[in-house]
């Protein structure tokens, strides 16, 4: 037997008559693992006592703090876990502490266990709840109440491998289980003598004990009680007698106090006693079918004291025992046949009172059905009014609201274009030194080199060649940085553009002779381009298209945009294609009743999926770096949808092909600022 002082290790054994004092000064309790020894700390270091021998660890295992490290819990591997109490873990493993760094900072523990694997334990601070350690993935988990802990201020902790179940005792909520699948309570509610539990404890027989801040109890075999009973009144003091009539409902509702089967599944039975019965034939009353519901109901047909037994089965099969409850069952007094038989004209006279009062109960009777149909067709008008009044205000609160967001989101788009402007052009004027000093310095290092190479008889060979080096890596710096300038400068003409707002006025326009008008400019620009670029274009116009009003030089931008990118990734896809792959692009217009649609098809390499949903985000591009603003698109969609209220649809396979269809009303109005 060991025994623990506040500065001293002292040891009883059955060979000792007193007591043998072990010299070192402990800085915490001792633990004792599995394999029988006995692991202390103290401030020689940490120290270990099997088979009458102590040892303690070599200082070439032990880190810088080892001395503060005292042992706190076994896991399921053997592993040996210490803790300092001020944010730092470790365990020892084969001869060598092995550093937690995932449970740096935690500070300290209140009470640890080891369970499937894990660490669970709780800290000394009240409300931070329970934590989670897997050691195998070198996880941490928190669990608080929002994961179903009735509270986080928790106290001990204990794990009952039998049932597999982990129970925590908290401060002021009673006792949490959890199975692995759900939680639960146990509180004074279920026969807890206190709400605020300090310690639990499983004894060999398997009961377990909490602590309480009164006194501990035992708490295993399953208990039943009666809650209430319920005839023409409630009962719920079942030290009065219980009275009920014939024929008139009875309900018995109870409840299990059952702290290992879930409250879902806990079973029950009962039997009912006619105690008029002799002792035997009491006996011999059968208990019905088991069952979930927690209530009994039923009507008595015959007056008489009965008794009523309920009892709850847990998962184990344990019985618990019965509780039970007397009821006096009586006959009331217009049942019971003392009735006074009147004279013959008693009778006539009774007939003639009962007829009278049929016939005037009917007439009521007719009268108030009548009244009860006239208050109907009232109601039912009264409610179709109110039925069109409400339809109507409902409109008008969607217009208003409708309006009202309209309003909103006009008033973002033209601060931000403003700022966008602001911020565009504050960029401009530095970026045009960088591209015209980029250019005239290339022009001068041109000019170095041609005046080089006419001294060149006066240099010597080797700094002739480093100079030229140097002057060829000079132009290609400036190459770049005039290159990346003038991708600047286009970032900056499309942010100009994209806060530009509305740029002229609604017209009435033939968008077949518009569209071909910027199919063939988007075909010739890209041709002054690259001499090698060529398409196939497919053209299928309807004919009987109206004119539409639209604003006809934001439409043609949202043409010329999506012309040059369908074209660019038709070309795109001849690089990487097989022989024979033609890139051809296809525009076409339909009149569909109120609307127009145009469509835009290439068969370039389609869109990904991935990033189809952020094509109209601002500064968003498919293309290479330094190939696109990614403003087309975005600019195209404020025209179309806000500025037009239409609607753009992509339709596209990776690999395959890529088509935008614009939709347009024939009529819109401009937007209201």
């Amino acid at each position: 037997m060991w025994i623990t002082s506040n500065s001293q290790l002292q040891l009883l054994s059955s060979k000792l008559s007193k007591l043998q004092t072990l010299n070192y000064s402990l800085n915490a309790y001792p633990y004792r693992t599995s394999d029988g020894a006995i692991w202390f700390s103290t401030e020689q270091g940490i120290g270990k006592y099997q088979e009458g021998k102590i040892s303690f660890l070599d200082e070439e295992l032990l880190l810088e703090s080892s001395a503060n490290f005292v042992p706190i819990v076994e896991d399921q591997s053997g592993n040996l876990w210490f803790s300092d109490r001020t944010g730092n873990f470790t365990y020892f493993n084969k001869g060598l502490f092995v550093v937690v760094p995932e449970l740096t900072g935690i500070t300290g523990f209140n009470s640890v266990i080891s369970k499937d694997g894990n660490l669970v334990f709780l800290t000394p601070n009240a409300g931070e709840g329970l934590y989670e350690y897997n050691y195998r993935n070198q996880k941490i988990n928190r669990i608080t109440v929002a994961d179903g802990l009735p509270t986080n201020d928790l106290k001990c902790l204990y794990y009952q491998d039998e049932d597999e179940i982990l129970w925590i005792g908290t401060n002021g909520a009673g006792v949490a289980g959890y199975d692995g699948q759900a939680w639960t309570t146990i509180d004074t509610r279920d026969g807890l003598n206190d709400n605020t539990v300090r310690d639990i404890y499983e004894d060999k027989d398997g009961y377990l004990w909490f602590a309480s801040t009164r006194y501990q109890r035992q708490i295993r075999e399953p208990r039943i009680q009666i809650d209430k009973v319920v005839t023409n009144k409630e009962y719920t003091d079942f030290n009065r007698a219980i009275s009920a009539v014939i024929r008139e409902r009875v309900s018995i509702h109870y409840h299990a106090i059952d702290f290992i089967t879930l409250p879902e599944k806990r079973q029950y039975r009962y039997k009912l006693i006619d105690l008029s019965l002799s002792l035997n034939e009491q006996s011999s009353t059968q208990w019905n079918q088991q069952t979930l519901e927690t209530f009994f109901e039923s009507r008595f047909n015959k007056s008489g004291r009965y008794q009523f037994q309920v009892q709850t089965i847990d998962r184990d099969l344990n019985y618990s025992i019965p509780a039970t409850i007397t009821l006096n069952v009586v006959t009331p007094w217009y049942l019971n046949g003392w009735i006074v038989i009147p004279s013959s004209s008693g009778i006539l006279i009774l007939i003639a009172f009962s007829i009278i009062s049929v016939y005037r109960y009917q007439l009521k009777r007719r009268e108030a059905q009548q009244l009860r149909d006239q208050m109907l067709v009232q109601e039912r008008q009264n409610r179709e009014v109110l039925e069109g009044k409400n339809e109507a205000l409902t409109e008008s609160y969607e217009n208003l609201k409708q309006a009202q967001e309209q309003l909103i989101q006009t008033e973002k788009m033209a601060s931000l274009g403003s700022l966008t402007a602001g911020i565009a052009h504050e960029i401009r004027n530095p970026l045009n030194f960088v591209n015209n000093f980029a250019e005239l310095s290339s022009e001068l290092t041109q000019e170095l080199l041609e005046e080089l190479q006419d001294q060149k008889e006066k240099i010597d060979s080797d700094s002739l060649e480093e100079i030229e080096d140097i002057l060829d890596n000079l132009e290609q710096n400036l190459s770049r940085i005039d290159q990346h300038g003038k991708r600047a400068d286009s970032i900056v003409n499309g942010m100009l553009l994209h806060s530009r707002g509305v740029s002229g006025e609604h017209a009435l326009t033939d968008l077949n002779a518009l569209l071909e008008e910027y199919v063939n400019l988007a075909y010739h620009g890209l041709r002054a381009q690259d001499t090698n670029f060529n398409i196939t274009i497919e053209r299928d116009y309807d004919e009987s298209l109206e004119m539409v009003d639209v604003v006809p030089q934001d439409i043609s931008r949202v043409f010329l945009n999506m012309l040059n990118n369908a074209c660019y990734a038709a070309h795109q896809r001849v690089q990487e294609a097989e022989e024979g792959f033609t890139p051809t692009l296809w525009v076409s217009t339909k009149d569909v009743s109120d609307q127009v649609q145009i469509g835009i098809k290439d068969n370039g390499a389609g869109i990904p999926e991935e990033i189809l949903n952020k094509i109209f985000e601002p500064f968003m591009t498919t293309k290479p770096n330094g190939s696109g603003t990614g403003l087309g698109l975005s600019i195209s969609y404020e025209i179309i949808v806000d500025e037009h209220q239409g609607q753009i649809d992509v339709d596209t396979q990776e690999g395959e092909y890529t088509e935008f269809i614009i939709t347009l009303p024939k009529s819109s109005e401009p937007d209201s600022d």
